[in-house]
C-alpha cells in the first residue's frame, strides 16, 4: 500500500487518508458490517478536519447547485434525508470552503481513494479463483454475476474500470521493466475482471478514458504508434482468452438483440415521464417513478443514469448548472493537461465517471463511492490552477 501512495505523490505516507479512503469503499463492501454507517462517518472526519483549518468562501457556482437541489424537494413538495448527507458530501469534498491547505488536503485524499482501486482488483482476483462471491447464493458460483467482495457485480465493474485507469497511469509513469511487467499483468488482470463482472459500460467507459491518457500522456507521432503497436498486440492475444469468460457479458448483449432494447429501457422512460412532470426545477431530489410500479418514490432507487437523474430530479437548471461547472473546470486546466501528470489522472478519471454514469446513476447517489469521487474531482479542476503555483508536488 505505501509503494502505491508513493508512487501517487511523494510525500509522507498520513494514515488518515488510507483510513478515510476504507470508509470511502466501505457502504459497497458486503464483508463490511454497517458500511454506510462507516462511510458516513469518513465524511464527518473530513469535514471536521476541514473546518480545523482557514476557510474562504468561494465557488458559489456548488451552492448554487445545492440551492437548485433543495428547491425542487420544496417545489416538488417531496424531502428525503439523503439530501442532507449529499450537502455534507459536498461541503467535504467541492471547493464551496476552500484554501491551498485544504486543497491539499483533498487532492490527497482523492489520490489515496484511487490508489485502494488496484488492490481491490488484486483482492477480486483472488475471490474469482478462490470461489468467493457474494453476489451468488452457491458457494464457489464465479460463473454468474460476479461481484467478489461488492454487494453487486455492477459496484465490482465500476471499481475495476478505475482501477484500469490508475493501473495504465502508473504504467506510463515506470521506467524500470521489471515493474512494466508487473504492471501489465496487473493492468490485464484488471481488465479480465471487468469482462467477468459484466459490466458493458465500465469496460467501454474506461478503454476511452485509457485512450485519452495514452493521447495526453504521448508527446509525438512516434510514442503513439509505438503505444498502439504495443496496445493491439496485447489485445490480439489476450482477447481470445478474456472471449471465453464473457458469458455474462455477452448474455447482455443477446437479450438486447431478442428485446430490440437494452434493460435499462423502461427505467430510462421513467426517467423521462420524470422530467415532464417539472422539466424546469424538476421532481425533488431523491424522487422518481419506480421502474415496476410507474408511482413516484422517495428515497434509494434505480434511476439508470447518473445524467438522467440530474435531469429528472433538478430539471433543466440543474442539468445547465453541472454542465456550466464541468465547463468552467476543462477551460481552467487544459493548459495545464499536458505538462501535469497528476491533472492527467484526475481528467482521465473523470472521463470515465462522466462516461460510465451515462448509463449509472449515481452522481446525485450521496452513499456511493462513486458520487464522492465524481463530486470531489471535478471540485479539484475547477480550482486546480489556482492551487498549484506552489509546487508543493513533484511535477
Amino acid at each position: 500500500m505505501n509503494l502505491i501512495s508513493n508512487i501517487f505523490i511523494k510525500l509522507k505516507v498520513n494514515y488518515l487518508y488510507i483510513i478515510l479512503s476504507l470508509c470511502l469503499v466501505s457502504s459497497s463492501l458486503a464483508v463490511i458490517p454497517m458500511g454506510l454507517v462507516i462511510y458516513s462517518t469518513g465524511i464527518l472526519i473530513g469535514i471536521i478536519y476541514i473546518f480545523r483549518k482557514r476557510l474562504y468562501f468561494q465557488n458559489k457556482v456548488f451552492v448554487f447547485f445545492l440551492i437548485i437541489s433543495y428547491l425542487s424537494s420544496i417545489i416538488g413538495g417531496l424531502w428525503d434525508y439523503r439530501i442532507f448527507v449529499f450537502t455534507a458530501l459536498f461541503i467535504f469534498v467541492t471547493p464551496i470552503f476552500n484554501s491551498k491547505n485544504v486543497f491539499i488536503f483533498r487532492l490527497k485524499y482523492i489520490l489515496y481513494s484511487l490508489s485502494i482501486f488496484p488492490v481491490i482488483a488484486l483482492v477480486s482476483l483472488y475471490c474469482y479463483f478462490a470461489g468467493i462471491n457474494m453476489m451468488s447464493l452457491n458457494d464457489g458460483d464465479v460463473s454468474w454475476d460476479f461481484s467478489a467482495l461488492f454487494w453487486h457485480s455492477m459496484w465490482l465493474g465500476a471499481a475495476n474500470g478505475l482501477s484500469n485507469i490508475v493501473l495504465l497511469w502508473l504504467l506510463t509513469k515506470r521506467t524500470n521493466k521489471t515493474l512494466q511487467i508487473i504492471l501489465i499483468l496487473w493492468l490485464l488482470s484488471s481488465v479480465f475482471l471487468s469482462i467477468v463482472s459484466g459490466s458493458r459500460s465500465a469496460l467501454l467507459a474506461s478503454v476511452i478514458a485509457m485512450s485519452y491518457l495514452i493521447y495526453l500522456k504521448t508527446t509525438d507521432l512516434k510514442k503513439l504508434i509505438k503505444y498502439i503497436l504495443i496496445i493491439g498486440s496485447i489485445l490480439i492475444v489476450s482477447i481470445p482468452f478474456y472471449y471465453n469468460y464473457a458469458g455474462r457479458m455477452l448474455a447482455k448483449m443477446e437479450y438486447q438483440e431478442v428485446e430490440g432494447e437494452t434493460s435499462r429501457a423502461n427505467i430510462f422512460k421513467m426517467r423521462i415521464l420524470d422530467f415532464k412532470d417539472s422539466p424546469i426545477i424538476g421532481v425533488g431530489f431523491a424522487v422518481g417513478r419506480h421502474a415496476e410500479s410507474g408511482k413516484k418514490e422517495i428515497g434509494r432507487m434505480e434511476s439508470g443514469s447518473g445524467w438522467f437523474s440530474i435531469v429528472s430530479q433538478t430539471g433543466i437548471i440543474g442539468l445547465l448548472t453541472v454542465l456550466f461547472i464541468i465547463y468552467s473546470a476543462y477551460i481552467r486546466v487544459r493548459r495545464f493537461i499536458k505538462k501535469d501528470s497528476i491533472l492527467q489522472l484526475l481528467i482521465s478519471i473523470f472521463l470515465y465517471l462522466c462516461l460510465h454514469s451515462l448509463f449509472e446513476g449515481y452522481i446525485l447517489t450521496s452513499g456511493y463511492y462513486l458520487c464522492i469521487l465524481f463530486w470531489g474531482i471535478l471540485g479539484l479542476l475547477y480550482v486546480y490552477p489556482t492551487n498549484i503555483k506552489k509546487r508543493f508536488i513533484k511535477k
